[in-house]
């Protein structure tokens, strides 16, 4: 990930934490009712889908809210920690042992 999409990744969540610490509950609105672009969001879950297959981040929970409404929210990734300390990936809830 270049060195720039990386450090604007970190203020963007770094920025959000005050707004979702003060807020008492977010409603969820669409993107564009808070002046947001629904394509771009979906731009910001491919880069960290793509960190996560190049095995770079574990996983990630993204939230954007704007104007006290959550206009994105999803987790990407599905992985736990094992017990020897590296990262692995949890099975589907859906699977069978």
């Amino acid at each position: 990930m270049p060195r720039n999409l990386r450090a604007l990744l970190c203020a963007v969540a770094f920025l959000s934490v005050p707004v979702a610490v003060s807020a008492q509950s977010l409603q969820p609105a669409k993107p564009e009712e808070v002046g947001l672009s629904s394509q771009r969001l979906a731009k910001i879950a491919e880069v960290f889908n793509q960190e996560i297959k190049d095995q770079k981040i574990p996983g990630a929970v993204i939230m954007i809210a704007r104007k006290g409404k959550v206009a994105y929210h999803g987790p990407s990734g599905r992985r736990t920690r094992a017990p020897s300390g590296r990262w692995r990936r949890t099975r589907s809830s859906a699977s069978t042992r």
